[in-house]
């Protein structure tokens, strides 16, 4: 077993290689076995990021408004795959395609590397926003800003329900906007995209304490939502396959 944070410096296993791919404001972090890691890897991986970010960028500069609105926005077949991936997994969550850009990243190059190089064992991580791939049980400690419980909190996630998109949004941490005041909403789905996408939408409904129950009954009701975290201030509030460890 090795243990995850959503901020990088702290895997705790020596047989894992990881290295940073920063393509203007994109920064991905990748972790794999070191066995596995080559310089073509690495290499690769820019490639797919630029690539990703060059599609994207290309589209916004067509289709200005699918950046700034905070509504499920539809785009045409012809659209960037990674584009309609975040217009179709927004519209599921009731939010912007710009909620899902983390998190898509993370799952398409995970993917990717997965594909060309033969991996089952991978975390690609974009702004908390983490796809995650592996043969043991991980383990994530939750980052949650200036919350009495940040990085105290540690989610055991078993490795029969891999791989998966853990995604986090924050009212209180980051420049992401959000209409939340919650420390850390972590939402776990098969994937990532929309895990990002539905993360957004439920911090958006965490105001105060008493909002913690009642986002949690309606993460309940998404089918796709696997487990879903939440934490406000000194307050924590759990449903799924989360399961606490020390």
């Amino acid at each position: 077993m090795y243990e995850v944070r959503f901020y990088r410096d702290e895997i705790e296993n020596s047989n894992k290689k990881s290295f940073l791919v920063v393509y203007k404001e994109t920064d991905i972090w990748v972790c794999v076995n070191k066995e596995k890691y080559t310089k073509e890897l690495e290499e690769f991986t820019f490639r797919e990021v630029k690539q990703l970010r060059t599609e994207l960028e290309k589209y916004i500069l067509k289709d200005p408004l699918y950046q700034t609105t905070f509504s499920p926005y539809t785009i045409g077949e012809q659209s960037p795959t990674i584009a309609k991936r975040m217009s179709e997994v927004a519209s599921i969550a009731n939010v912007g395609p710009m909620a899902a850009v983390a998190g898509a990243f993370s799952e398409f190059i995970g993917k990717a590397i997965e594909k060309r190089f033969g991996l089952d064992e991978i975390i690609v991580e974009n702004g908390g926003d983490i796809y995650v791939n592996s043969r043991e049980d991980i383990i994530i400690s939750i980052f949650a800003g200036y919350s009495p419980l940040s990085n105290k909190i540690k989610v055991l996630i078993k490795k029969d329900k891999l791989p998966l998109g853990i995604c986090t949004s924050s009212g209180t941490v980051g420049h992401s906007f959000s209409y939340g005041k919650a420390d850390a909403v972590v939402v776990i789905c098969k994937d990532a995209a929309l895990a990002d996408s539905l993360a957004t939408a439920l911090c958006n409904k965490v105001k105060k304490e008493h909002d913690i129950e009642l986002v949690l009954e309606e993460s309940k009701k998404i089918t796709e939502i696997l487990g879903c975290l939440i934490i406000l201030k000194d307050k924590i509030g759990m449903q799924g396959c989360i399961t606490l460890v020390n």
